[in-house]
């Protein structure tokens, strides 16, 4: 699918402006400096300085426009997987502004590790919702590998190196489950990434749909290889919410 197809795709079945206000509550028109996307996170989740927040909508998918450190900045939770991604964020076709999506990342290296903040080379499609928006739903388009903004990148990591943070860089795969990637975790593992997650090669899909710049930012929550659990108690991940409550938002506050 390209852009043009995206629109005549909306016209055919939506009123693309009332699809936009019914789903996500929004005004497309109106002009943003950032659109954050997360798949579960809430602002309060990054922001802990002074901001100012308008909540839109509530629900698995969430809509909130932050005002913070002079930016005005929409900030969607869409739900959590690549199909929420997917019909969420395509319908922000309209809104020209840079894109970054925030989320949790579990580490498959032994030198990427709970709480490094992880910025992805590119993403391999290991889920289904992908293959809907190739010409040909083909399992041949299984494992294509996604790429970010190359612009966008460079500026993420000179804003790193100058306030002296750390990260980690590789590739990610994305997954359409957790148990089912514990069953297939050593096939998985065959492919050059240090990570795996939900949802990036959606977004990366979606930025090429829509002709936007977007770059994932991820936190490392957990590690398959160190044995650490997902599910673990949040209190128990001390390094992944320090990273993600205190050093996210100075990244994004400099942006």
């Amino acid at each position: 699918m390209n852009r043009d197809e995206l629109n005549i795709l909306l016209k055919k079945y939506y009123s693309f402006n009332n699809v936009v206000k019914s789903k996500l509550n929004i005004d497309d028109k109106q002009n943003f400096d950032l659109v954050i996307i997360s798949p579960t996170w809430k602002p309060h989740f990054v922001f802990n300085e002074d901001y100012n927040v308008e909540n839109l909508k509530t629900g698995s998918t969430a809509t909130y426009i932050l005002y913070y450190n002079n930016k005005k900045i929409l900030f969607i939770k869409t739900g959590k997987g690549a199909p929420n991604v997917f019909d969420n964020l395509l319908l922000l076709r309209n809104i020209d502004s840079p894109y970054i999506f925030l989320g949790s990342a579990g580490s498959l290296s032994e030198n990427v590790h709970e709480g490094d903040i992880f910025i992805p080379d590119y993403s391999i499609s290991g889920d289904g919702a992908s293959l809907y928006f190739e010409k040909k739903i083909d399992t041949t388009n299984f494992f294509n590998k996604i790429y970010f903004s190359a612009e966008i990148k460079q500026y993420i990591t000179s804003i790193l190196k100058n306030i002296n943070f750390s990260y980690k860089n590789g590739g990610v795969y994305s997954t359409d489950s957790l148990i089912g990637e514990y069953y297939h975790l050593q096939e998985i593992m065959k492919f050059d990434v240090s990570c795996i997650e939900q949802e990036t090669a959606a977004f990366g899909k979606c930025m090429k749909i829509m002709e936007k710049e977007g770059l994932p930012i991820l936190v490392i929550s957990d590690s398959l290889i160190c044995g650490t659990n997902y599910y673990e108690p949040m209190e128990n991940k001390q390094e992944y919410l320090l990273t993600r409550t205190k050093k996210l938002q100075k990244i994004i506050s400099r942006f």
